[in-house]
C-alpha cells in the first residue's frame, strides 16, 4: 500500500477536507461538553459505550475513508489488556475506539491532569497518569492499572510516544511493557495501515483512502526478565511493522475483512 498522496488531487479534496475538519471539530466539542456534564453523574463505562464511542467513530466517518478491521482468532474481547498501536495521525484515538471492543482509558503524562477542564475530563475518563522516570511511583502506576482491569476497562497507549514523521514505525519506549509485566496483563498489538496516506503529520488536506487495521493475539510479558525485555519488545514491534509496511499478519490470522 503506497503512502503517496497525488499532488493534483489535493486541491480537489479541499472542500471535503473542510467538511472533515469542521464536522470533526463540532463532534469533538459536543463530546467535551457531554463529558463535562455527564461523567460526574454517570459511570464512565456507560458514557464511553453509549455516547463517546459513537461520536468518536463519527469523526472517522467524515474523513470519507474506508476502514477494515481484522482480529486474530486468538483475540479475546473479554480479556482485558493493554492495546499498543503505531501513532500516525490526530485521529488514531478515534480508530482505537472503533477497534477496541469495549471501554478503554488512555495513558497520559501526570502533568496533563493539572490543566483546567481538560485535566478534570482525563480524571473522569479513568486516564492513567504516568510520572517521570525516577519519581518512585512505579508501584502506584501498576496499582492503577490493576484497578482499571478489575473495573473491566482496557488500556490504550502509543509506545512510540509521538506521531510518525515519515510513516515508519519508530522505536518503542519500554515503560509500557514493564507496566504490563508488573500488572500481569496481556498486550495486544494494533497495527494501522493507510493512516499516513490519509492524514500525515502537518497536513491539512484529508485524503480519503482505505485503512486496514490489524488487532493481534495477546502477548504475555508477565515472565519476561529485565534482560530479555528488549528482545521481546523488538519481536512485538516487528508484528506491527510487518503489517504497516507489508500487510503481513501473525501466523493464524486471516485476510482483512470488512467492519
Amino acid at each position: 500500500m503506497s503512502n503517496e498522496r497525488p499532488t493534483w488531487a489535493l486541491a480537489l479534496l479541499l472542500p471535503l477536507s473542510i467538511i472533515s475538519w469542521v464536522s470533526g471539530f463540532l463532534w469533538m466539542t459536543l463530546l467535551v461538553l457531554i463529558s463535562v456534564l455527564l461523567l460526574p453523574l454517570f459511570p464512565f463505562k456507560k458514557i464511553h459505550m453509549t455516547i463517546a464511542r459513537p461520536l468518536m467513530v463519527l469523526v472517522l466517518n467524515v474523513t470519507f475513508s474506508r476502514f477494515k478491521l481484522t482480529y486474530h482468532p486468538q483475540f479475546d474481547p473479554k480479556r482485558i489488556g493493554l492495546f499498543m498501536g503505531n501513532h500516525v495521525t490526530m485521529v488514531d484515538a478515534h480508530l482505537m475506539t472503533k477497534a477496541i471492543p469495549g471501554p478503554f482509558c488512555g495513558v497520559v503524562g501526570a502533568h496533563h491532569l493539572k490543566y483546567p477542564v481538560y485535566g478534570s475530563i482525563l480524571k473522569l475518563s479513568k486516564s492513567i497518569p504516568i510520572y517521570p522516570r525516577g519519581s518512585g511511583r512505579t508501584a502506584e502506576i501498576v496499582s492503577t492499572v490493576r484497578e482499571r482491569v478489575a473495573e473491566g476497562i482496557h488500556i490504550a497507549a502509543y509506545p512510540e510516544g509521538r506521531r510518525t514523521r515519515d510513516g515508519k514505525v519508530a522505536e518503542f519506549k519500554r515503560g509500557m511493557f514493564f507496566m504490563a509485566r508488573d500488572a500481569q496483563i496481556p498486550v495486544y498489538p494494533i497495527a494501522m495501515r493507510g493512516m499516513y496516506k490519509m492524514l500525515p503529520r502537518g497536513a491539512s488536506i484529508v485524503y480519503p483512502t482505505q485503512v486496514q487495521v490489524y488487532i493481534g493475539k495477546p502477548w504475555d510479558f508477565s515472565h519476561v526478565s529485565d534482560e530479555d525485555m528488549d528482545q521481546r519488545i523488538a519481536a512485538f514491534r516487528k508484528t506491527i511493522i510487518d503489517f504497516v509496511e507489508e500487510g503481513i499478519m501473525e501466523e493464524g490470522a486471516m485476510e482483512p475483512g470488512g467492519s
